[in-house]
């Protein structure tokens, strides 16, 4: 049983940082800096020989060389090997988020598959697909299409299972990405057309258009797709739940997809939650039950905390999920051809502690109501 306190976890925590970590950044910003410098030198490279029939001078032939030359040795060197945030989690998560939660358990990906003793590709695909199917029962996000998981954290707080899920979820409904591919073929052919038949040039000069036209549809998709970026959290509460309660942003009612005949509206008393969120239930009893204005002012805290975009909630057989919006890569100890620093892990600490709060501001661990 965890019984430290938040100080006595930062105090481990610093310990940790000066003992592991710390040793570990040296040689990665290192490497960060090598590998840009040599794709520095790289484009400069290519510039330099895409512009040489502009310029066909001895001078500048020689710049031409010589950036090539700088190019070959500094891809040649041992330090530039690129080295992605992984290089620094492999070693160091496991053992770092044991320091804030007991029975730890850090993979990436793929959720730990309880149903089977085989590790291969079909069973990591198959505990993923089963929890997307678990989290599009809670009704705790927008309908999404698809969706990844980047971190994933199992462990104990105070007698409280805790399973976090770092998600990446696109919330359009699909329909919008055939009609996209539809629209790719029938363009890309007219254009290959218009151009061999009718203009005479060489349609090979089409290719260019379609690496435009691609980049002007994966602009289109991404603004008309809206990301859930966050945390999906669940704790077991050793709480039967009778039924199924949950409250979701209004934002995200229309874009939701459940059983409105099963699910009717709660209507609560505390105004200032209620302005801001939506609640159905298929036991009206149970879910006043479970919604107190004292939990609800607790969401509204941890919305704070956080500094969510959105928070969803659900509370279906023993189990509260949370889905929490940040917008924002969360557990980060690297960020791409960056060098990391002290800052990035003082947030991961942030991250942890605002987590195992919400076993206390929750009350989770005690056996009373909500």
């Amino acid at each position: 049983m965890t019984d430290k306190t938040f100080q006595q976890m930062k105090s481990e925590y610093r310990e940790f940082y000066f003992k592991a970590i710390k040793p570990l950044l040296g040689s990665y910003n290192k490497n960060i800096r090598a590998v840009n410098s040599a794709l520095g030198t790289a484009i400069l490279f290519l510039l330099s020989v895409i512009l040489l029939p502009f310029f066909p001078s001895i001078i500048w032939i020689a710049v031409v060389l010589c950036l090539g030359f700088r190019t070959y040795y500094l891809f040649s060197k041992k330090d530039t090997v690129y080295l992605n945030e992984m290089s620094l989690k492999t070693p160091l998560m496991s053992e770092c988020m044991g320091i804030f939660l007991d029975n730890v358990y850090w993979t990436t990906n793929y959720p730990r598959n309880t149903d089977s003793n085989k590790v291969n590709i079909y069973s990591k695909i198959c505990s993923w697909w089963k929890k997307l199917r678990e989290f599009k029962s809670q009704h705790i996000t927008k309908k999404f299409f698809i969706a990844f998981f980047d971190d994933i954290i199992y462990g104990k707080y105070k007698d409280v299972d805790i399973a976090i899920y770092e998600t990446i979820a696109d919330t359009t409904s699909g329909k919008f990405i055939p009609y996209l591919i539809v629209f790719w073929i029938i363009l890309l052919n007219l254009i290959h057309n218009f151009f061999e038949k009718f203009l005479g040039i060489d349609a090979s000069l089409w290719l260019i258009l379609v690496f435009a036209i691609c980049i002007i549809c994966w602009f289109i998709d991404n603004k008309i797709s809206k990301k859930f970026r966050g945390l999906i959290i669940e704790f077991n509460t050793n709480k039967k739940n009778s039924g199924h309660t949950f409250f979701v942003p209004k934002s995200y009612t229309k874009n939701m997809d459940f059983n409105k005949k099963l699910y009717k509206p709660v209507k609560l008393e505390y105004s200032a939650f209620t302005k801001n969120y939506d609640v159905y239930s298929d036991n009206q009893v149970v879910a006043r039950y479970i919604l107190t204005p004292s939990f609800m002012e607790r969401i509204e805290q941890l919305q704070f905390a956080f500094k969510a975009e959105h928070i969803g909630c659900s509370f279906k057989d023993n189990k509260l999920t949370l889905s929490i919006q940040t917008g924002k890569d969360m557990f980060a100890m690297g960020k791409e051809y960056r060098e990391s620093n002290t800052k990035i892990f003082e947030t991961l600490y942030d991250e942890m502690i605002s987590v195992l709060q919400i076993v206390d501001e929750l009350k989770l661990n005690e056996n009373i109501g909500l």
